[in-house]
């Protein structure tokens, strides 16, 4: 995709609908984000840890890890005023509240990757030069959905913002 070329909106749901479609599609969402945390539970044994909290051959911390992304989606639900940078320190320490080291803060200590070419060591930036930049990508001209995965591009690693794991 050449730097012309933009993402449109394939539908435009209303915040109600948004939330009705993220109720009712719960069991997938969590599914789908449990791959980030190399879950094995199968959606069948997520939706029977969401009702009854237990499964049958799901380890104990991936129920745990299941139920705390169930209540970091439900807490989107209800944060909708919230600033951007805010909903999501409160996201991460909800769901990262058993094994992140600072859950819902901003990581401001070293971090090292080793790869193939080498170490990488990414450059952290401060909680304004974040808020600076979600500000300036919920003001841009782009779509929502384009916006939505730059978002997610951008805190999935240009920042390392959330985490301590």
């Amino acid at each position: 995709m050449n730097s012309n070329d933009k993402l449109i909106d394939k539908y435009h749901l209303s915040l109600h609908e948004s939330q009705f479609l993220l109720k009712n599609n719960l069991v997938t969402w969590i599914y789908q984000a449990g791959k980030f945390e190399n879950l094995k539970a199968t959606p069948l044994q997520i939706k029977q840890i969401i009702k009854y909290n237990r499964a049958k051959d799901v380890a104990v911390d991936e129920a745990l890890t299941i139920v705390h992304l169930k209540r970091g989606f439900e807490y989107l639900l209800k944060a909708t005023d919230e600033p951007l940078l805010e909903k999501a320190k409160k996201i991460n320490a909800i769901v990262a509240s058993e094994d992140a080291l600072f859950p819902g803060r901003i990581r401001n200590g070293g971090v090292e990757v080793s790869a193939l070419q080498g170490k990488y060591i990414p450059k952290l930036k401060d909680e304004a030069t974040i808020q600076s930049d979600f500000q300036k990508l919920l003001d841009s001209d782009y779509s929502i959905t384009e916006k939505a995965l730059r978002l997610f591009l951008y805190m999935s690693k240009k920042s390392n913002l959330l985490g301590w794991k």
